[in-house]
């Protein structure tokens, strides 16, 4: 736990807790993964991923390392494509839609794979986070702009105002909704602008 408070101050560290994140102890495997996010090495990020791929790690490991690795700094891009993997695993994809949002524009590379998951999702509840995330990348999220002009017809009316959130958080890109918008606005179940 002290190192995971330290966090940066504690780089040298990283060795040790990527060693005891493959430890058959389950509670020291657990304490290594949930401290490697802090510290934010780019070290840590294979150790990490090596967690998400391991067949024998129980989601709630795996949810520590989608945490950790959301919150590393450098060398963000080569962890994307391991979150939008478990964006397919129920117990894990709102974990990483988190860890996507938390990265912010950085995550830019995950929208086509976001925009692909809103537009075929059956849950209200995971359309909403996916909205929101887009949201959370802003401006580097345009190219959602079009699924988040159908999202605000959705009919949950919170995937529909998550949407319109999204979009006054990409910006000017999103002046293609203005329409849309308008419509909600009229419409009886109306999205707030």
């Amino acid at each position: 736990d002290v190192l995971r408070r330290l966090g940066p101050a504690a780089e040298a560290a990283v060795p040790l807790l990527v060693e005891f994140a493959t430890d058959p102890d389950p509670n020291l495997r657990a304490a290594a993964i949930t401290a490697l996010g802090p510290i934010e090495s780019a070290a840590a990020i294979p150790a990490l991923i090596e967690v998400l791929q391991d067949a024998d790690a129980d989601a709630h490991l795996k949810i520590r390392a989608i945490v950790s690795l959301g919150r590393v700094g450098p060398a963000r891009e080569t962890v994307i494509p391991a979150l939008t993997v478990c964006l397919k695993e129920p117990a894990l994809r709102l974990s990483a839609l988190a860890a996507l949002a938390q990265m912010g524009p950085d995550a830019a590379e995950s929208v086509p794979v976001l925009v692909e998951a809103f537009q075929h999702s059956q849950d209200p509840a995971f359309s909403d986070r996916i909205a929101w995330t887009l949201g959370q990348i802003g401006p580097a999220a345009e190219a959602a702009v079009p699924a988040l002009i159908e999202g605000i017809r959705h009919e949950s009316y919170i995937v529909g105002a998550r949407s319109a959130a999204a979009l006054g958080n990409i910006g000017p890109a999103a002046e293609p909704a203005v329409p849309a918008l308008i419509e909600a606005v009229r419409s009886p179940a109306s999205v707030a602008p």
